[in-house]
């Protein structure tokens, strides 16, 4: 993510997203630059060579480290970790792009995986991680996973920065797989995310842009607090407890997502705050929508915008509804026509919602 997300509205973020490819076969990496371009070769490379790609460096540490701001390092399939020479966490310069084998996401037979793990001490964010991003920094084409899976520590952690991270494969062994918060920008895209416990824990976070991603994580695929802008498109998300979590953020879009899996035990989507807007949805395990207790509600569709979720495929409840408030979900598709209260929605609290 480059620094003209920051001047990007909401319809901006949404224009954008409108604009950007489901056809995975279009995404290539950079023509690489000789007189520029580092590289890095588990198995051929040494990190007393040039780093040219004659003459490969052998690890990721000394790449980050040796090559300058504003660089590509393209990083062959093999397995970096601590026995390869590794030192965790993997700390990126502003501008460096890690790129490995984008079309596989870093996996398939011949994976491109960084496993370990390290303490973070720069700041509150996480206490340890696998990689830690900089500003303007990508990484892409990487299965990427902790050594122990320690609890809390995320595989790329962006702490205050604007970065963009796609085209990877985050493996369960990790608690999360990207962290960002204090402020940090962030484009996360075409990822393959099986993490243990968090997909992406992004509270604190300023632009947060989440397309087109695989979310399969143990239990919440994402946690969104005290967010300025997110928006949500394109996910296939199947978790045990939450799908996507929002709270007290300025403002959220939750559009064009399918929510898969054997059912959410706290909803596919659980608004504890104000502000989110869920349009364009496929539920296909419910609860569908879940209003928190003591929380705001959520637009879930309008008469001059209406919500064109579908909640059809549940078997259960599509909106449940248990603070107090209007919800309004006016133009969505129920397993009922119309709805019932106590099949369809369920109210537990003072509230009320309106489908018509």
């Amino acid at each position: 993510m480059k620094q003209q997300i920051l001047a990007l509205s909401l319809a901006g973020i949404v224009l954008a997203l409108a604009s950007c490819s489901d056809d995975e076969s279009t995404v290539a990496p950079p023509t690489p630059n000789p007189s520029t371009d580092r590289y890095v070769n588990q198995t051929t490379g040494d990190d007393a060579n040039s780093g040219s790609s004659g003459l490969p460096w052998a690890t990721i540490t000394h790449a980050v480290a040796t090559a300058d701001s504003e660089i590509t390092i393209h990083v062959a399939s093999g397995t970096y970790d601590a026995a390869g020479g590794e030192t965790f966490p993997i700390t990126l310069k502003n501008g460096q792009t890690l790129l490995g084998n984008v079309a596989n996401k870093g996996a398939g037979l011949s994976p491109t995986l960084v496993r370990g793990e390290g303490p973070y001490t720069a700041s509150a964010l996480v206490p340890g991680a696998t990689i830690v991003g900089a500003q303007d920094a990508r990484v892409a084409g990487f299965s990427i996973r902790t050594e122990t899976s320690p609890f809390t520590y995320t595989g790329i952690a962006v702490d205050g920065v604007d970065m963009e991270i796609d085209n990877n494969t985050f493996l369960f062994e990790s608690y999360s797989g990207v962290t960002s918060g204090n402020g940090a920008n962030v484009d996360i895209h075409d990822n393959r995310i099986l993490t243990e416990s968090y997909g992406l824990y992004l509270d604190g976070s300023r632009i947060v842009i989440v397309f087109n991603n695989n979310i399969e994580a143990g239990s919440f695929g994402m946690r969104c607090y005290g967010i300025d802008s997110l928006h949500v498109a394109n996910n296939v998300i199947g978790t045990t407890n939450v799908g996507v979590q929002w709270g007290s953020g300025t403002a959220g879009v939750i559009q064009a997502n399918v929510f898969n899996g054997s059912g959410f035990s706290n909803g596919a989507i659980l608004n504890h705050g104000d502000n989110l807007v869920v349009r364009g949805n496929w539920f296909n395990a419910g609860p569908g929508v879940q209003v928190a207790p003591g929380s705001g509600v959520p637009d879930v569709g309008a008469v001059a915008s209406p919500g064109q979720n579908n909640f059809a495929g549940i078997v259960g409840v599509g909106l449940e509804h248990n603070g107090s408030g209007t919800v309004m979900a006016i133009g969505n598709v129920w397993v009922n026509t119309p709805p019932q209260v106590g099949v369809d929605i369920v109210i537990t609290g003072g509230g009320s919602v309106v489908t018509e």
